[in-house]
């Protein structure tokens, strides 16, 4: 079994808690009121989401790239598909779990992980092979890759963009400092 590495789930908890508070400024409902127990119950199971990932999700893609099936970009793909299942399914058992409901996976549920996952497809087959390597790539492409989920889902849903701007400016920020304040934890854990 592997070894859960802290450093992603600070790294989100801290980009969660800046892009809620980034969002509620812009859309002036900022109060400590409004980090409701549905929002944190919510963000748990995507901290949650990210150990189940690291404990099953690392094993099991190293398998399938041991395989020498996929390329490169194949697997990035893969790699991502299974990485937001992973991550958003333990979400979605968390926040039953936490709500005393019964596990269950709604068609909604489904509509919504699947336009999520078109817009990381797409990302990963349109954007990311023009984004250039640097020092800021990683970032870059979480920024991008989440703004692409976020916009193509909200497209899908209803045919017109809600709170898109509000959305990724939040997430935007939330990823940017989120990455910037635990790299330094990172390095001297390291």
């Amino acid at each position: 079994m592997a070894n859960v590495n802290l450093v992603p789930v600070l790294s989100l908890a801290v980009t969660l808690v800046v892009a809620q508070a980034i969002k509620l400024q812009i859309t002036n409902q900022l109060s400590a009121d409004n980090f409701t127990r549905a929002w944190a119950v919510s963000s748990g199971g995507l901290l949650a989401g990210v150990v189940v990932n690291q404990l099953f999700t690392v094993q099991l893609l190293k398998t399938l790239e041991d395989t020498g099936k996929y390329t490169e970009e194949s697997m990035t793909l893969v790699s991502d598909v299974i990485n937001t299942l992973v991550l958003l399914t333990t979400q979605n058992v968390f926040i039953k779990v936490m709500n005393g409901e019964n596990i269950t996976f709604s068609p909604a549920w489904f509509r919504g992980i699947f336009m999520f996952m078109v817009g990381v497809v797409l990302f990963d087959i349109l954007v990311q092979p023009h984004i250039p390597s640097g020092k800021h790539k990683d970032i870059l492409t979480s920024i991008v890759k989440r703004a692409s989920a976020v916009a193509t889902s909200d497209y899908m849903t209803d045919l017109d963009f809600d709170d898109l701007r509000v959305n990724v400016i939040s997430d935007t920020a939330g990823i940017i400092i989120g990455d910037l304040s635990t790299t330094p934890i990172a390095n001297m854990v390291e």
